[in-house]
């Protein structure tokens, strides 16, 4: 009996730690993981209007290509 529960919190534990060592390891390699973010970038007016401080970051850093819609209105634009 005694060697039936020392087995089973044997077997609790090895599966607690593997359980820590995988998270860990999927903490890591986010944190060096670098997050990248579409090269065009669609923004709609609500958000033009609320986050242009954040808009401006994204047209300085030169990395995206910034679209904004018309509303209401669709133009075509071709190069002469």
């Amino acid at each position: 009996m005694i060697d039936e529960e020392r087995k089973s919190r044997l077997m609790r534990d090895m599966a607690a730690l593997r359980l820590q060592a995988e998270i860990s390891q999927l903490e890591n390699s986010l944190k060096n993981e670098e997050f990248s973010l579409p090269p065009i970038l669609v923004i709609d007016s609500s958000v033009l209007c609320t986050n242009l401080n954040l808009i401006q970051k994204f047209v300085q850093s030169q990395r995206f290509i910034i679209v904004i819609p018309l509303v209401g209105e669709f133009r075509t634009y071709q190069n002469s």
